[in-house]
Parts: structure tokens; C-alpha cells; sequence
């Protein structure tokens, strides 16, 4: 990640972001393990990676505060579930600046409140 990093250290609009967390499945759960993307190994890596996105001088996005308590809510046991997707959809938009201007569609929009009403709705 760093080499790529370092090769993108002139695009202006390269971001990290934070990995969901995987459901805790036979293949996490045997041992041996034969698939390390429990919870402790993501918030890790995530760690690690923000920690070198900070290094390399570019943004991380953090967004287990949105996925994080509802990682298992999925109906398929691997996506997220729909309202979570929506929220977090809300709270990137917003972040990279696509929320500004005319792109808000509501003019007494409160990217907070979104977010929080589309967890609400479970």
C-alpha cells in the first residue's frame, strides 16, 4: 500500500477508508483458521492503515462508527444491511464534498440527523 501510495503521491484525490467487518463464519471461527477477517484482525488492519495514511500525508476515512455496531445485521450474513449502506453512503458523500451547493437536495439538511434516522429505522 505504500508503493501505491507513493506512485498516486500527485493525485490530488486519493483516500483511504475504513474495511468492514466480516460475520464470524465456520472459516473464521475453526482452528486452525483458515480466514483471518474476524473483527479483532479488521480493526487491526484498519489501524495499520490509518496510521499509514496519516504517515503518507493522505486522508482516512473512518467509518466503523456507522457500520461497526450493525456489522452483523446482514440479511446474507455478508452485506451490510441497506439502511447501514444508506447511512454510510450519507456520511461519504458529505465527507468528499458531493453533498455541497445544489447537490443538497433539502435546503434544511443535517447530514448528522440522516445518518442517525437512517440507523433508526431497524
Amino acid at each position: 500500500m505504500r508503493v501505491l501510495l507513493k506512485a498516486l503521491e500527485d493525485h490530488p484525490n486519493v483516500v483511504g477508508r475504513s474495511v468492514h467487518y466480516n460475520p464470524e463464519g465456520d472459516e473464521k471461527l475453526k482452528c486452525p483458521t483458515t480466514d483471518n477477517r474476524n473483527v479483532a484482525y479488521v480493526d487491526d488492519y484498519n489501524d495499520a492503515m490509518k496510521k499509514l495514511y496519516a504517515e503518507m500525508g493522505r486522508e482516512w476515512i473512518d467509518t466503523r462508527w456507522i457500520d461497526g455496531a450493525m456489522w452483523d445485521s446482514n440479511f446474507d450474513w455478508n452485506h451490510l444491511h441497506h439502511k447501514v449502506e444508506l447511512a454510510e453512503t450519507w456520511f461519504l458523500a458529505d465527507h468528499l464534498g458531493l453533498l455541497d451547493g445544489d447537490h443538497v437536495l433539502e435546503p434544511e439538511f443535517n447530514l448528522e440527523h440522516r445518518v442517525y434516522q437512517s440507523l433508526s429505522l431497524f
